[in-house]
């Protein structure tokens, strides 16, 4: 599983596809649970909660805008 996420990060980062890229640290955080490496682990979940974090608020501001503007 680890390789699948690890070949499929780049494109995400390519393509900009930040659900992808939030999606693929998690899960890799994950792999890297299950082998002991904890400090990897936290790591790859702080990288993926920040940018989830960041896609929730553009979906918010995005939500408000469109709220505003009608």
């Amino acid at each position: 599983a680890g390789s699948h996420l690890e070949e499929a990060l780049p494109i995400f980062q390519q393509r900009g596809d930040k659900r992808g890229i939030a999606t693929a640290l998690t899960e890799l955080g994950v792999v890297a649970l299950y082998r002991g490496r904890l400090s990897d682990a936290r790591q790859l979940f702080e990288q993926g909660l920040a940018i989830k974090r960041e896609f929730s608020m553009e979906k918010t501001r995005t939500r408000l805008w469109r709220t505003s503007s009608t």
